[in-house]
């Protein structure tokens, strides 16, 4: 309740829900993109667990980084931890840059 809340009344936040045509009464994944300073995004996408290993994440991050939402958007990042292999699959699939370690987290970046 208070993510939802957070998100309605924060106008820098998109939120996107992704369907599989063949698949409409399923979720694939959620997709988060928080615009935290000007001109700078980060992203966060979590795939249905009986979808994953797919390429779902991927796509729907390719899809999203598109959107006319955040077309704005000159930098978008994904923090990432790096136990988390498939996420970070995911974001090189969806042709984001690694930029190394930043907190202990892999920063993973798309520039436009």
């Amino acid at each position: 309740e208070d993510w939802f809340h957070y998100m309605n009344e924060n106008p820098n936040y998109y939120s996107w829900i992704a369907y599989e045509r063949e698949l409409p009464d399923v979720a694939v994944g959620i997709v988060n993109v928080e615009e935290y300073k000007p001109l700078v995004g980060a992203i966060s996408v979590i795939t249905n667990p009986v979808l994953r290993g797919k390429g779902y994440g991927a796509k729907i991050v390719k899809y999203v980084i598109q959107q006319p939402e955040i077309a704005h958007l000159k930098k978008i990042e994904a923090f990432i931890k790096p136990e988390n292999v498939p996420s970070l699959k995911c974001f090189q699939k969806a042709n984001f840059i690694n930029h190394g370690l930043n907190d202990g987290l892999f920063e993973y970046v798309f520039e436009k």
